[in-house]
């Protein structure tokens, strides 16, 4: 069983979401809960025991729903159950992004991405395929030891205890890229830009630093902050 990756030289914090309206604190929350799943309740599984919840935990009956999917899926395939990463941030020259979970499928190299929703999205493939895009233009990974292609993706609906897996092709990908520099062309116009505004972006090389700034600029305008 391959050991999931894990930060190196972070610091754990004990952060504080209490001025968070509660749909964000519910939705941290529920993330922390899955990306500390396998680290708590691994050994459980895997011994054949049934993971003992927190009180708090069992008023939720989606995280029970989900320990026996993941029960499930161990039985299934023992040696591709725990995932190769979690909550694993991927950057290259021009993009940057996290992903809630890598599964190893085979020994052939093949991985899937997936990611936690807590209701179904019309976004949902676009994200995935940007993951996937940026994953696949760094391969091979040092995290992610052996894992040569992208060849699925899943959402996996926590609330509703739904997981919806595709096939990831070629074709899908170059067409998915394609129709990302659309969108970055147009952004990157000049008269969609406004000029002068303070923004801070740690990945300067970043293509779509301009498109983060004018959503910033939105984003203070509808908590008004800003009045241009």
């Amino acid at each position: 069983m391959k050991e999931m990756h894990k930060s190196k030289g972070r610091r754990k914090e004990s952060l504080n979401y209490i001025d968070y309206e509660w749909f964000l604190r519910d939705g941290i929350e529920n993330h922390l809960w899955l990306q500390t799943f396998y680290e708590n309740y691994s050994i459980d599984i895997q011994k054949n025991v049934y993971p003992k919840l927190k009180k708090s935990d069992k008023k939720d009956s989606w995280k029970m729903a989900f320990i026996d999917n993941e029960i499930k899926r161990f039985r299934q395939a023992p040696d591709f159950w725990e995932p190769l990463a979690v909550e694993l941030f991927l950057q290259n020259d021009f993009l940057c992004g996290k992903v809630d979970r890598i599964d190893k499928l085979d020994n052939q190299g093949c991985c899937r991405i997936v990611e936690y929703k807590s209701s179904p999205s019309d976004f949902e493939e676009k994200e995935l395929l940007f993951y996937t895009l940026l994953l696949t233009n760094l391969l091979p990974n040092e995290n992610l030891p052996n894992i040569t292609n992208v060849s699925e993706i899943g959402i996996y609906n926590y609330k509703t205890n739904e997981f919806y897996i595709a096939q990831v092709t070629a074709e899908k990908v170059d067409l998915f890229s394609n129709y990302l520099e659309e969108i970055r062309a147009k952004m990157l116009d000049p008269r969609m830009i406004k000029k002068k505004k303070d923004y801070d972006c740690a990945t300067t090389k970043c293509l779509y630093r301009e498109i983060c700034q004018r959503i910033y600029i939105k984003h203070q305008k509808i908590i008004g902050l800003s009045k241009t």
